[in-house]
C-alpha cells in the first residue's frame, strides 16, 4: 500500500497485529455513539470499517459525523 499524508493503512489492513504499532487512518465518520462512560466511533474507508473506542471523551472533541478529516491527538 502506498502511504501518504492521510493515511499509512486502510481500514481493512489492521488487525491484532497493530496492537502498539501508530497508525494514521482517514475517511469518513459513519457514528458515534456514547454508551455511558464508553464511546464508539466508526470511521469507514473505501475498504472496510473501523471502531475506535475510548473512555476518554476528549478524543472525540469537535467531531461529527459531518467531518471529512479529523485528527486523533490524544491516542
Amino acid at each position: 500500500m502506498k502511504t501518504n499524508i492521510y493515511h499509512t493503512h486502510y481500514c481493512k489492513d489492521l488487525d491484532i497485529s497493530k496492537i502498539d504499532e501508530k497508525v494514521k487512518v482517514s475517511g469518513w465518520i459513519e457514528n458515534i455513539r456514547d454508551h455511558g462512560g464508553v464511546l464508539f466511533l466508526d470511521l469507514r474507508d473505501n475498504t472496510e470499517t473501523l471502531q475506535v473506542v475510548s473512555s476518554d471523551d476528549s478524543i472525540f472533541k469537535g467531531l461529527t459525523k459531518e467531518i471529512l478529516y479529523g485528527k486523533l491527538d490524544n491516542m
